[in-house]
């Protein structure tokens, strides 16, 4: 029968190991099949924690106690490997769990990251045949001493013996042992798969800045050309032209126009990606002022009121954060195109960030669509006939990203939208 379990143990670690070598996660391979962790020794119950997460199988205590259990392990000697039939006897604590854990076994995977398989095993009450009195008479002697009597009898006596389990076979250990090298050596495998994607992907993000650069700067010449003949024709044949002749020529020229916009925000949107940050401490409230007046100047007389409130300081890059609140202040003007226009930018400290909104009263946006709207290009329905190239809000989402931010918004169609921008008080 022993033979048997110990045949059914190797089989099953195998069977693990494929598994692991399959699944993309370990979780999915150790927990949620009918293979799992505890189909390779008689534990009745086990615990993975892996990524700051606690999965379990079978009978453990609370995750509580389990977590106590974990904090007093990493006090011992380092290890690997930590194994006993009677953990009350070393952990006094866990005796309130006996019933189910009195007999323990770890497998330490990552110890800077709290990362452990755990098996446990239930107490197994039984008596003990002693020979002999349990107890030996003794005698204090006149100088102190004591003496202890000869025994008075032969007899038996029987204790019983608690929080203790069925002790753990070598097979158990030695297959905890081989799964913790297999986990190591999938997980070492993944790691190495994901930093050549991120590698890859890296390499892949600095080819298209790159080529956008390239591209974007090399489109403005013939673009200036297109544009600069296009209005000669027009300066010297003008008066020949018919007025549909006229008119398409105009055509031409906004296009022009419309297109060196396009060219000129992608190669921001570059650069941002390129640029490296040269962070300072800045006065939001004379930089929110600048931008202001830049946004106003076109406006002539539209009833637009802009309010600046409380401006915490922020430590960033100077011309990425002007470009970021210069976006969001031009497009809350350009969105809101009833009269009067109310803008309102706030700020606060809250813990270690500074929280910027910049709220307006304008058409809003669905937000079943909101996760769209940072996407390079993205212009929603609603904004098609207002002029814009999707690549504002691209260029302020990067410039957070940037910083170690993050950008978020509320709005509702027809009732304005808010624009959350969270930032480090201590940027690294």
């Amino acid at each position: 029968m022993f033979e048997e379990k110990t045949n059914q143990y190797m089989q099953n670690q195998i069977k693990l190991f494929e598994q692991l070598m399959k699944e993309m996660e370990p979780v999915e391979a150790l927990i949620n099949k009918p293979v799992n962790l505890l189909s390779v020794n008689s534990a009745e119950g086990a615990v993975f924690f892996y990524e700051n997460k606690m999965y379990c199988l079978g009978n453990v205590p609370e995750e509580k106690e389990i977590k106590e259990l974990i904090t007093w392990l990493r006090t011992k000697e380092p290890g690997n490997f930590f194994q006993t039939s009677s953990l009350a006897k070393e952990f006094p604590e866990a005796e309130k769990y006996a019933d189910i854990g009195s007999g323990i076994m770890i497998i330490q995977i990552a110890h800077d990251r709290s990362e452990y398989i755990l098996w446990f095993k239930p107490e197994i009450k039984r008596k003990v045949n002693w020979a002999g009195e349990k107890n030996k008479e003794q005698t204090k002697q006149e100088d102190g001493s004591v003496h202890i009597s000869p025994r008075k009898s032969l007899s038996k006596w029987t204790e019983e013996v608690k929080c203790t389990s069925e002790e753990w076979s070598n097979t158990e250990v030695s297959a905890a042992l081989k799964l913790r090298e297999d986990l190591i050596q999938v997980i070492n495998k993944r790691a190495n798969e994901i930093r050549k994607l991120n590698d890859a992907l890296k390499a892949a993000y600095e080819e298209l800045d790159t080529f956008s650069f390239t591209i974007s700067h090399d489109l403005r010449t013939p673009l200036s050309s297109i544009k600069n003949y296009t209005e000669i024709i027009l300066e010297d044949f003008g008066k020949e032209l018919s007025p549909e002749a006229h008119l398409l020529f105009m055509k031409v020229i906004k296009g022009t126009d419309k297109m060196a916009g396009l060219i000129k925000d992608v190669l921001q949107y570059s650069r941002v990606g390129r640029a490296d940050i040269r962070k300072i401490p800045l006065d939001m409230g004379k930089m929110l002022t600048e931008i202001k007046e830049e946004v106003l100047a076109p406006y002539g007389d539209r009833d637009i009121q802009i309010s600046i409130i409380n401006c915490p300081p922020i430590n960033g890059d100077r011309t990425m954060l002007m470009q970021l609140f210069t976006n969001l202040m031009g497009n809350a003007v350009k969105y809101s195109p009833r009269d009067p226009a109310v803008i309102e930018i706030n700020g606060e400290i809250k813990d270690d960030f500074v929280v910027y909104t910049v709220e307006d009263n304008g058409i809003g946006i669905d937000m079943k669509y909101a996760g769209r709207i940072f996407e390079l290009f993205r212009r929603l329905d609603n904004v098609k006939n207002i002029e814009g190239t999707g690549v504002g809000l691209a260029i302020a989402k990067r410039i957070v990203e940037k910083h170690n931010g993050k950008i978020w918004l509320e709005s509702k169609l027809d009732h304005g939208t808010k624009f959350y921008i969270e930032l480090p008080v201590k940027q690294g």
